[in-house]
Parts: C-alpha cells; sequence; structure tokens
C-alpha cells in the first residue's frame, strides 16, 4: 500500500497544536466513538523502521481524550490523569494503524477509556486512561 492511501470510510481529523505535528490523521466514526487512523511515514519511525514508541503511545493518548472530548468538549476541557500502555506489536513504516476506543465509564468528573491499536486486524498496543474533566470557564452548569 502506498503512503497516501487512506482506507475507504475514513475523513481527514483536523487538530491544532501538538496533535497536527504527529498526522496526518483521519476519522471514522463507529457508533459513540471515533476510529483515529494514521499511516506510518518514515518521518514517524525508529532506525529500526518501527513505529517510535512515543508517536504510538501519544496516538492512544489523543484517542482516549478525543472519545470524552466528544462527549463534553462543549462544558470540558479534558485532561489525562493517567496512561497505560501495553504493546505487542509493532507498526512498520507503511502500516495503517487503527486506533479503536471503548469508554468504560464515562459519568461523573472522571472517565475510564481503553482503546486497541491496530495493524491489519493484528493488536500492537492496548492502552487504557483515566480523563479527568475540566471545566471550561462559562461553560454551562
Amino acid at each position: 500500500m502506498k503512503l497516501d492511501e487512506i482506507p475507504e470510510g475514513f475523513t481527514p481529523l483536523v487538530w491544532a497544536g501538538f496533535c497536527a505535528l504527529i498526522g496526518p490523521l483521519y476519522a471514522r466514526p463507529q457508533g459513540e466513538n471515533v476510529v483515529i487512523g494514521l499511516r506510518i511515514e518514515p518521518r514517524h519511525a525508529n532506525t529500526g523502521g518501527f513505529a517510535h514508541g512515543g508517536l504510538i503511545a501519544s496516538l492512544a493518548d489523543m484517542t482516549l481524550t478525543h472519545t470524552i472530548g466528544r462527549r463534553y468538549a462543549h462544558e470540558f476541557y479534558i485532561a489525562t490523569i493517567s496512561l497505560n500502555i501495553d504493546f505487542s506489536g509493532g507498526a512498520r513504516i507503511g502500516d495503517w494503524v487503527e486506533a479503536h476506543p471503548t469508554v468504560s465509564k464515562g459519568d461523573g468528573g472522571m472517565a475510564f477509556v481503553h482503546c486497541d491499536l491496530m495493524v491489519e486486524g493484528r493488536k500492537i498496543v492496548h492502552a487504557s486512561g483515566v480523563l479527568k474533566r475540566l471545566r471550561r470557564e462559562g461553560g454551562g452548569a
């Protein structure tokens, strides 16, 4: 697969700041959640030709916060309190990585979310996080 090929159903996900540096990122709705995808480019790789672990950790964190942010962004900032990542594989240059999130508990001030990062149907990472919602000033009751 070519580096510029994007699977069907994914559209560009445009974020400012740090998130823009690791992209381009893509999104595809899946029920209440959104699957986030990234094609691994040479600039994403370590010297061994695999996606850098920091990139993968960032993708997992962005997926978790985006999942909760979609539900509460109008009232809250979303902050990562805890992030746990278990690597069981890797992604090489040219691989398409998809992050599939699931909310375990999202009500109250804290949210518990996890996601699996997949390459061609094979899980390479399981990440879980605890997120806190921080009220925006003037952001509702």
